[in-house]
């Protein structure tokens, strides 16, 4: 199971992962555009254009589109995020070249005539008007914005109902021209195929992509600290993170960082899970989480809870990250190792995660990474590895999040203090 990579003669990177014995073949198109890179006056657009891309080409309409596909079982979907956008199916290998013709008709000759434009925007400002009822997302939306204001990863990519109502098809038509451009394409394929015969239907079918030369575009936002507080009175419980910002390249430290923030809040044997939940009971459940761009990110723990136990559940878990830089053991570094690595088997059986993590390695860290790389990536990891980046990490001043209805909390100062051990 080795991932293999090509570039095509007009600049798209084509990665393969095959599987002998496969019936199917996920195949996701992954695009270096996404939130970060619309104006101000055009918020949502990217957005707008995944959705519109499923509207029909210049050959089928909407409703011949989506039959087409159904005709061949495939799934299709689609997603924007604020760095990336990615388009994916699920075929039946037998059916490969015929979905391939299909998605890359798709995805080459969209039509974005006026008429499905003008019913799409109904149905983004839909999306825009159930936003607030989602919880999950608005929470997200406000961790976003206080780690980093005034940058465009702290506006929603879904625009506004005015933003979306302004927009032109010819808006679509320049912004499509200028962002799915060859240098920002990533074609991944996972399950029974080979790697020359995808590259070979690559070159086929996705060479009308106006073609630019391979660049590594440097962008960078700094994470802000603080203690960011929003009152959400129709909330039962309160929602609380605490981030540290991911220093230096992705790629740097990344195994001993994983594990690190396994040991503390990842699965039922973690730190934060035995003394947030199982000694004390103050929450369901306590988990991290990254966000990792090619040269900055950031790391998070976060819980929800009654809001009488947030300072207590605020102080456990700084107390814990000050604890960890010199009080870990071997015995718990692997069994954190065994859990992440049986995380990767287990992974490796998914077709459709695995095209799309493929295409996102290869933009954020600029390669590719083997499966047995990786397994040697957390194997090698030590107690020193894990006590080092701990004391880094939680030596910089963290941004504090909490979401929920009024309730009593530390000041950041205090925040501060646990986690020096004071």
């Amino acid at each position: 199971m080795t991932i293999k990579l090509t570039t095509l003669k007009n600049g798209i990177r084509v990665l393969t992962d095959e599987r002998k014995g496969a019936k199917m073949v996920s195949v996701d198109m992954y695009v270096q555009t996404g939130s970060k890179d619309e104006p101000l006056n055009q918020k949502g657009i990217a957005h707008f254009i995944e959705h519109m891309m499923f509207r029909g080409t210049k050959e089928m309409n909407s409703e011949k589109l989506r039959k087409a596909f159904a005709d061949l079982g495939i799934y299709h979907n689609g997603g924007t995020g604020g760095v990336f956008t990615d388009y994916y199916i699920n075929v039946l290998k037998t059916d490969l070249e015929k979905g391939c013709r299909l998605f890359s008709n798709m995805l080459t000759r969209p039509a974005f005539e006026e008429k499905g434009f003008e019913i799409e925007k109904g149905v983004v400002i839909n999306e825009i008007k159930q936003a607030p009822d989602n919880i999950n997302r608005k929470y997200f939306r406000f961790v976003m914005e206080s780690i980093y204001p005034n940058t465009p990863l702290a506006l929603d990519g879904l625009g506004t109902e005015k933003i979306i109502k302004g927009l032109k098809a010819d808006d679509l038509r320049k912004y499509w021209r200028h962002e799915y451009t060859t240098d920002k394409i990533i074609l991944a394929a996972r399950g029974g195929i080979t790697h020359q015969k995808f590259v070979s239907l690559c070159e086929k079918q996705f060479s009308t992509f106006l073609q630019k030369k391979q660049k590594t575009k440097k962008y960078h936002f700094d994470a802000a600290s603080g203690l960011k507080k929003k009152i959400e009175e129709k909330q039962s419980q309160i929602w609380q993170t605490v981030v540290f910002p991911y220093e230096g390249s992705a790629e740097k430290d990344y195994y001993a960082k994983t594990l690190l923030m396994g040991i503390l809040a990842t699965g039922s044997s973690s730190r934060l899970w035995f003394k947030i939940r199982e000694d004390r009971g103050l929450a369901y459940s306590i988990w991290s989480h990254k966000n990792i761009y090619p040269t900055f990110g950031f790391w998070g723990i976060s819980v929800k809870n009654k809001p009488q136990d947030t300072t207590e559940v605020l102080e456990l878990i700084c107390k814990e990250c000050q604890k960890v830089q010199s009080d870990v053991s071997e015995e718990e570094l692997n069994r954190v190792k065994k859990e992440y690595l049986v995380g990767l088997a287990s992974g490796e059986d998914n077709l459709s995660a695995g095209a799309r993590n493929m295409a996102d390695q290869l933009g954020t860290f600029g390669r590719i990474i083997q499966p047995e790389e990786m397994v040697k990536g957390y194997k090698s990891v030590t107690l020193k590895d894990v006590k080092r980046v701990a004391k880094k990490m939680f030596s910089v001043v963290p941004t504090v999040v909490i979401m929920g209805p009024k309730c009593k909390t530390p000041t950041y100062k205090t925040i501060c203090k646990w986690l020096k051990g004071e």
